[in-house]
């Protein structure tokens, strides 16, 4: 052997957490009896346990002691020889250890999926809402047409009394013209003038 058993059972397996944190899973029990050890410190077993401890905080806090720990053939087996385990976590980023917590998980996921099921009454609502909207884009077009018309009245209304204003001042020009027409000849409305003028003539000046 590598080891010694003494020396072994000084020097604790650095997976024993997993074991107690995932009772339940046979992959992470410690081997028990006569077997063969690893120092956790060896090349091999070193480089996998710097992956291994992205994903479980607790062998962060061991990288700098791993001459103080060993491996039991268990945990070097399926973890150190073989990259099952890290290809699950390096694809899923994420994995549950325990089998109650994978069913806790398919629970959880099985709970989203019938949470975002609309329901009848979601239906419902989302038809109220469409309505809603439908009767504020047909006032909100009434009200512009409105607008429109009021404008184009008041632009009409704005032509009327402008045109009777044009219309006004001529018809004071020619009362002025006139005015002065007759102040200019006056002299026609004279007792003399009278006598003289006959009447088409007189009503043409």
């Amino acid at each position: 052997m590598a080891t010694s058993e003494i020396e072994a059972k000084d020097k604790p397996c650095i997976f024993i957490f997993l074991a107690s944190k995932h009772p339940k899973n046979k992959l992470f029990i410690c081997e028990i009896g006569e077997q063969r050890w690893r120092n956790a410190s060896s090349k091999a077993a070193a480089k996998k346990i710097q992956i291994l401890a992205q994903y479980f905080p607790e062998l962060k806090l061991l990288l700098d002691s791993l001459k103080c720990y060993f491996l039991c053939q268990t945990h070097y087996n399926n973890l150190v020889a073989r990259n099952t385990l890290i290809n699950k976590l390096e694809a899923n980023n994420q994995i549950s250890l325990d089998p109650e917590e994978n069913d806790k998980s398919h629970n959880f996921h099985d709970f989203e999926v019938q949470v975002s099921l609309p329901d009848p009454e979601y239906n419902k609502l989302l038809k109220k809402i469409n309505e809603l909207e439908n009767m504020n884009r047909q006032l909100l077009l009434k009200n512009e047409l409105l607008k429109n018309k009021l404008k184009e009245r008041f632009n009409s209304q704005q032509d009327h009394i402008e045109a009777i204003i044009e219309i006004a001042k001529k018809e004071r020009n020619n009362l002025y013209d006139d005015t002065t027409n007759l102040m200019e000849d006056h002299n026609r409305f004279y007792l003399d003038s009278l006598l003289n003028y006959s009447p088409s003539q007189w009503l043409s000046k």
